[in-house]
């Protein structure tokens, strides 16, 4: 059987419907309700069926999240450590600000393309640069 017919698999459906309530149908990484979401797997490991994990290693993603989690790793090489902010530019379009790295050193800003599940970096700037610019810049302010 391949993955995507274990997808329509009953124990899997009824799996990712007990995520998605225990979810609150909600993105957990962006917050978003009104987008198509997934269960995603934090981790695959060998010869378990999808619908075999325990419930920790499920989470619920948005379309957005999903396709940058997978597309972040094909083109970065690890997976990001926090989504911090989506900024919608259109209905396929946005632009992300992702912490990066395994004691979130630094912050890449991306757009991601959900409909080509393409990713494009624009700027990656060290974590430690960018709050300092941002505590001077609110001094600045007030």
């Amino acid at each position: 059987m391949t993955y995507s017919e274990k997808l329509k698999d009953p124990r899997w459906q009824k799996k990712r419907l007990e995520i998605l309530e225990r979810d609150n149908w909600t993105c957990l990484w962006c917050g978003h309700k009104d987008d198509t979401l997934h269960v995603h797997h934090v981790e695959y490991i060998k010869g378990k069926e999808p619908w075999d994990y325990d419930d920790a290693y499920y989470q619920t993603t948005c379309n957005i999240c999903h396709s940058l989690w997978h597309s972040y790793f094909e083109k970065f090489g690890n997976y990001p450590s926090c989504i911090t902010k989506i900024i919608k530019i259109s209905i396929d379009k946005q632009v992300v600000i992702v912490r990066d790295g395994v004691n979130n050193e630094s912050v890449r800003i991306i757009e991601v393309d959900s409909c080509n599940k393409g990713i494009n970096e624009i700027i990656s700037i060290p974590y430690d640069i960018l709050s300092r610019f941002i505590e001077e810049t609110k001094k600045r302010a007030f």
